[in-house]
């Protein structure tokens, strides 16, 4: 069920971005790269593991198991990847508003130091511009870098016994959410 609400919402949502004329610009573009990822990441994951719930036999042989721990993998880093050229081009948007074309690639730390220089240095309106523009993608960067950081604690750690509702709601996704209310 889950499954089928991810494809239903980030397809939609894809499909919203590219039919609108007037969601075609950097920021939209990025989301809907986000939700592609999520689709990804989602296919990669679900389906799999629902056959494996729902046989009697519950072995995965070893190139079905790489093949999904390259699936999550590639899918993290792709998540990771899009969230720093979305926070360099907060910091475009912002620092650089009449340069804003230019888009190379820099660490998400660095764009968001700058931001905050650029913060506590500005106006009042400048900063209230500022928090606005980059609450949802912070929100969203810090939720998918927590969500890692427990599975990877999980993985490490799984004599530690953890309320089974825990995990689940610890171990949701839910960066397309948060992205979409930026906009």
């Amino acid at each position: 069920m889950l499954y089928i609400v991810i494809v239903v919402a980030n397809t939609s949502l894809i499909v919203v971005i590219c039919v609108n004329r007037s969601l075609h610009e950097p920021m939209y573009l990025f989301l809907c790269s986000l939700f592609v990822n999520e689709l990804y990441g989602s296919t990669g994951l679900f389906p799999f593991l629902l056959v494996q719930i729902l046989s009697d036999i519950h072995t995965v042989s070893a190139p079905l198991c790489f093949l999904q721990i390259f699936c999550l993998f590639t899918y993290v880093h792709i998540q990771f990847c899009n969230l720093v050229v979305m926070s360099y081009d907060r910091y475009l948007a912002i620092c650089y508003p009449l340069q804003y074309n230019t888009l190379p690639l820099f660490p998400i730390l660095f764009s968001y130091m700058r931001i905050l220089r650029v913060c506590f240095s500005g106006s009042k309106q400048t900063r209230q511009k500022a928090l606005s523009t980059c609450t949802p993608h912070l929100v969203s960067l810090l939720n998918f870098s927590f969500g890692c950081s427990f599975e990877m604690f999980q993985s490490f750690r799984p004599h530690l016994s953890t309320e089974t509702a825990l995990v689940k709601v610890l171990s949701l996704d839910l960066s397309a959410a948060f992205d979409t209310a930026d906009h």
